[in-house]
């Protein structure tokens, strides 16, 4: 039996350069889809040079291409120059798995048995290229070795954040780690215990905005089902980061229940997110808020999706609130 085509399979890979023009592709008839720009339609993303996944657009009006494809892409960058080259990606049906390894970085599963020595090593190499690329940032926004154009000092401002966020990323890989080995369960997190620990520094967080916090921890939201500091770090960012999106004379509710297995945290949606689709809201491309400290929104909740995920948990989207669902720790039999 004839292996099926990637077009009959319902998707096909592409390529663009960096003015958006699809100049290679694998699966379709070149021209089906070469020469169709994207730049319009994912505007956003070609604007910030970020990954995009699952973007609706047409590939064409006729043909064995025509209708609506979910695109995924990843930025390329010219290894000389360092210049935005492009993207490179898939495009796939409607109701066609998108293979794991064009997933998201803060989605992917952490293999098991994954050696925490390996990881360690391979921690450490990423981060020091990261915290060198950081420092020399500074010191051209800095000037601190001469005089720098403004326009140089922007770019590597731009670039000394770019290299943050990344390292953020790289420092929870221990934390995805754990929280899928399952080994850092024994005991769990008391959650009372926790938000109280993190409610001061949110409090201080929010009064320098000029908005204010409230928590309840109702009853039954006894224990977390991981380690207290891992608990500690995915709840401290999720948090923090919401309330970092707050306006002067707002208040972020944060209420915690049991639902079924599982306890809740939920976080009131603050009103420079409300109007925002989930699209939109998981998109790190998307400016939420207008200083340095509310753009990373969009960023951080992929991030906490994929860690409660690995953890057996999820991330939830209402109109009025975000929710956090993370394992209760199962209480031991009498």
């Amino acid at each position: 039996m004839p292996v099926p085509s990637i077009s009959e399979r319902g998707l096909f890979r592409w390529e663009c350069g960096p003015a958006g023009a699809i100049d290679w592709v694998e699966g379709v008839p070149r021209a089906a889809v070469v020469g169709l720009s994207l730049a319009q339609e994912l505007s956003r993303s070609f604007a910030s040079h970020l990954p995009f996944e699952d973007k609706l657009v047409v590939a064409s009006e006729t043909g064995a291409v025509a209708g609506p494809w979910i695109w995924s892409g990843l930025p390329r960058f010219d290894p000389g120059s360092g210049r935005f080259a492009g993207y490179i990606g898939l495009a796939r049906r409607e109701g066609t798995a998108l293979p794991s390894a064009t997933g998201s970085i803060a989605e992917a599963p952490v293999a098991p048995g994954l050696d925490s020595a390996a990881l360690r090593e391979l921690i450490h190499e990423l981060r020091t290229p990261l915290t060198a690329i950081i420092g020399f940032g500074e010191i051209i926004e800095g000037q601190f070795l001469g005089p720098a154009h403004r326009a140089y000092r922007d770019r590597a401002g731009e670039i000394v954040r770019q290299a943050r966020r990344l390292l953020g990323a790289v420092e929870e890989l221990d934390l995805a780690a754990k929280l899928g080995s399952g080994g850092e369960r024994a005991g769990g997190a008391e959650v009372a215990a926790l938000m109280k620990s993190l409610e001061p520094s949110l409090s201080e967080r929010l009064e320098n905005r000029g908005a204010t916090i409230r928590v309840k921890v109702r009853s039954g939201a006894d224990r977390y089902a991981m380690d207290q500091a891992l608990a500690e770090r995915l709840v401290k960012r999720f948090a923090e980061t919401v309330a970092d999106t707050a306006d002067k004379g707002e208040r972020i509710d944060i209420v915690v229940d049991r639902v079924g297995p599982q306890i809740a945290l939920a976080l009131s949606r603050p009103r420079s997110a409300s109007g925002l689709s989930e699209d939109d809201l998981f998109d790190p491309a998307v400016m939420i808020g207008s200083t340095s400290s509310t753009l990373d929104l969009g960023f951080t909740l992929r991030l906490v999706r994929g860690l409660a995920a690995i953890a057996g948990g999820s991330l939830e989207i209402a109109a009025d609130r975000f929710v956090l669902m993370l394992p209760a720790a199962i209480s031991p039999k009498a």
